[in-house]
């Protein structure tokens, strides 16, 4: 073609020569005959996670340039191992870094191959455990304790208590007791996963409640506790009110000194097992009420009938008497 190329792509058959010039200045002539067959295929191919142990489905995307079919698959997974089937499957037994390579032929007698290195991800180990004792009716964070040697975790999926979480430390709280199934899903920026399910014992806590009388301000307000514990094990109770503690009692009484919103909440703690949850509620307190009087135009020495009433329908008192003049 008169270039001065070390290469040349033949197109078609024919008659080929080649000079060649050293640096002295000497030359030499070769001339070929090459009879095109077809056009070289393309070799092309994808695959499922790269992961150790693991089977590795690579897909073959290769693709014939010419009426010619591809007859003929040859790989060698760099570990050893070779296969010829058109889709095959492998597994690595390590990890590490593996030079592929995959050759293929037409039925023009054409051939073409790809390499490519590719690297295999170890399979991380997934672990969780309780941050603490579960128990019932209170916050429970499940703490991911997983490993991995090679690459890093990037993914979580947890089960737990009937819900899917995707944090790496989820919080839950289980309102009943028992045997209850966690299952922790891990896995690794080369989307290598590993499951582990594990059966934990929620211990049965205290499920806390209470209810309060009216609340009216400058008079006292009786809390009841309606707190359930496990065979009435001996409970501490902590009662706190406007983040400051007032009591230890079951069932307390208090009096606000200021209206408005308050935030009233309960601890109980079962002592034989140390399980404890809390309930917290904001109560609004009521001014006192404020007494007005209404009376017909009246005489002296006659009686009418007096009203005395309050506007606040949580602290009212309303009050028909009889007075004399």
């Amino acid at each position: 073609d008169g270039s001065s190329n070390d290469h040349f792509e033949v197109s078609k058959s024919g008659i080929y020569w080649v000079r060649v010039t050293d640096n002295l200045g000497c030359t030499a002539t070769d001339t070929a005959h090459i009879e095109v067959l077809g056009i070289a295929p393309t070799p092309n191919f994808t695959h499922s996670a790269l992961c150790a142990t693991r089977s590795i489905l690579f897909n073959n995307q290769s693709l014939s340039n010419d009426t010619s079919l591809i007859n003929s698959y040859l790989w060698q997974f760099g570990d050893g191992s070779t296969d010829s089937i058109a889709n095959p499957e492998h597994a690595y037994s390590n990890s590490g870094t593996y030079t592929l390579q995959l050759t293929i032929s037409t039925t023009s007698g054409c051939s073409n191959q790809l390499r490519q290195t590719i690297y295999i991800d170890s399979l991380p180990h997934a672990d969780f455990t309780p941050d603490k004792r579960a128990c019932s009716y209170t916050e429970v964070q499940f703490v991911d304790i997983s490993t991995t040697s090679e690459s890093y975790l990037n993914s979580w999926q947890w089960t737990l208590n009937d819900t899917i979480y995707t944090d790496r430390y989820p919080i839950t709280i289980f309102n009943k007791y028992g045997d209850a199934d966690v299952q922790l899903v891990v896995g690794t920026a080369h989307n290598c996963y590993d499951t582990l399910r594990r059966t934990i014992n929620i211990i049965q806590g205290p499920k806390v409640n209470f209810s309060y009388s009216t609340p009216c301000v400058s008079s006292p307000i009786y809390f009841t506790n309606k707190t359930v514990t496990q065979f009435n094990l001996t409970t501490n109770y902590k009662w706190t009110i406007d983040g400051e503690a007032v009591s230890t009692q079951r069932s307390p009484q208090y009096t606000f000194v200021a209206t408005g919103n308050h935030q009233v909440s309960l601890e109980a703690t079962q002592l034989s097992n140390g399980c404890s949850s809390a309930q917290s509620t904001t109560i609004d307190v009521k001014p006192v009420p404020i007494a007005g009087v209404k009376a017909d135009l009246i005489c002296a020495g006659q009686s009418a009938d007096l009203l005395a009433a309050n506007f606040e329908p949580q602290c009212s008192i309303v009050k028909i008497g009889r007075a004399h003049v």
